[in-house]
């Protein structure tokens, strides 16, 4: 028996409501279940952390760290409570043993500064629309090796097909926000 969550577990858990995230269930059984999908989503998270800290280092020549915050259903006001309205989404389609889109949401001003790292920058630069195909191909290497993790976890292939980066606005906010 696998660990990891599958998607229809992975959409309830972001689908729930209450203050703290999830409501969690009087009976014991379905609590220590809800315990174990968290374990196996924040296992997975910490996969693709491992992962991006990995090739961030190697295209970067600096180390990163990463932490969750919270994990919520995203919503444009959340969005832009946290990180400004100035905000990038990159969604990236997942299929094999892992399926559905991954998306992450990052401010321009972050873009601009991986995208001039990764050109051997000081990290200085102002956003430019041309810092989108940049920070498409940093995802792309994240990805790669993510999915080469998760396959050999799973013991099934994980595929990603082509990263997308498009605004975060108004109109796309808590569904999707896939572009070009």
């Amino acid at each position: 028996m696998s660990d990891l969550l599958t998607q229809d577990q992975i959409n309830e858990l972001l689908n729930q409501n209450s203050p703290g995230g999830v409501d969690l269930p009087m009976d014991m059984g379905s609590a220590q279940a809800a315990g174990r999908n968290f374990d196996a989503l924040s296992m997975a998270l910490a996969v693709l952390f491992d992962q991006a800290k990995a090739v961030l280092l190697t295209v970067m020549s600096k180390s990163i760290e990463f932490a969750i915050d919270t994990c919520a259903k995203a919503d444009q006001s959340a969005v832009n409570e946290k990180m400004g309205e100035e905000s990038l989404c990159i969604t990236i389609p997942l299929s094999g043993g892992l399926s559905g889109n991954l998306r992450a949401i990052m401010r321009k001003k972050d873009v601009a500064l991986f995208s001039d790292l990764m050109m051997m920058g000081d990290g200085s630069a102002e956003y430019s629309e041309e810092h989108n195909d940049a920070i498409g191909e940093l995802w792309s290497q994240i990805m790669g090796a993510y999915t080469s993790s998760m396959g050999a976890r799973l013991g099934s292939s994980v595929s990603a097909g082509g990263v997308s980066v498009s605004a975060w606005d108004d109109s796309t906010a808590g569904s999707t926000c896939e572009g070009t």
